[in-house]
């Protein structure tokens, strides 16, 4: 009995052996020794940052291998199956979101960028000239919808009860001095509303097209906070694996000095560097 015993601890703990070596095994590697890291991506901006980088991560041992996805659901899904490293399609809020909802172990490792929506006008020349029932359109689906009403909010025309975190809704107003009129437009419509509306939420990329498509002069009042805010995109590990050291690496790639000037230099303002 004692013997079977015996023979049974030791292939436990032949087996735990095993199993901790395969889960710590090491990196692939390329023929040149650099660690690959596999990184799902949207195409724009994302993977553009990526293939940017791709030179310092070398120079830090690393070769990124970019995966594109238009699906951030698909990203998350891939990362659970262990079919990626890293993904970089989403922001915290929405990691928050589908984590809870589809119980995914993620982690967070911070934010590397984020394209602002911009508060714009053709009547307005400053923030203090939107005046009492001023009619301001905005996105009308929930994610742009929020940041929008934090964008009014910084520039003090609302006051939110939203914590940081959260997507606010038109419930969360707790304060409206000016009266504002908040119009929802879907994407399509948003630029024309330049036309007949005292102040427009819209994204830079919406902003350049609207300047072009209508050829009138359009006013970029305030930018939305780039630095810090819940919206911007987030690069995400499965839990456990943020102290990877070439994750760590990679981490300190994307928050570097040289990819701020990268993403300044490129965008213009359009995308900004969120650390």
């Amino acid at each position: 009995m004692w013997k079977w015993l015996a023979l049974l601890t030791t292939l436990l703990l032949a087996i735990s052996l095993f199993t901790g070596c395969s889960a710590s095994r090491a990196p692939a590697k390329t023929p040149d020794g650099k660690i690959i890291i596999k990184i799902g991506a949207f195409m724009v901006p994302h993977s553009e940052i990526l293939e940017g980088l791709k030179p310092l991560a070398e120079q830090d041992g690393l070769s990124l291998e970019i995966v594109e996805f238009t699906d951030p659901m698909e990203a998350n899904q891939a990362l659970a199956n262990r079919e990626l490293d890293v993904s970089y399609v989403q922001s915290a809020v929405e990691l928050k979101r589908v984590a809870a909802e589809h119980k995914l172990s993620f982690v967070s490792l911070g934010a590397v960028h984020m394209e602002p929506l911009l508060l714009v006008s053709t009547r307005a020349m400053a923030v203090n000239e939107i005046g009492p029932g001023a009619r301001i359109a905005i996105p009308n689906d929930a994610d742009r919808a929020g940041r929008a009403l934090r964008l009014l909010s910084e520039q003090g025309l609302l006051a939110l009860k939203a914590e940081k975190g959260t997507v606010p809704t038109m419930a969360d107003i707790t304060e409206n001095h000016l009266n504002l009129q908040l119009v929802p437009k879907n994407e399509t419509d948003i630029t024309d509303a330049v036309l007949d509306h005292d102040a427009v939420i819209m994204s830079g990329v919406q902003l350049i097209f609207a300047k072009e498509a209508l050829k009138i002069g359009i006013k970029n009042l305030a930018p939305e906070q780039v630095d810090g805010s819940e919206f911007a995109a987030v690069v995400v590990v499965r839990k456990g694996e943020e102290n990877r050291p070439e994750i760590q690496t990679l981490m300190k790639v994307l928050q570097s000095d040289q990819t701020r000037l990268f993403i300044k230099g490129k965008y213009k303002g359009m995308v900004g560097p969120a650390f």
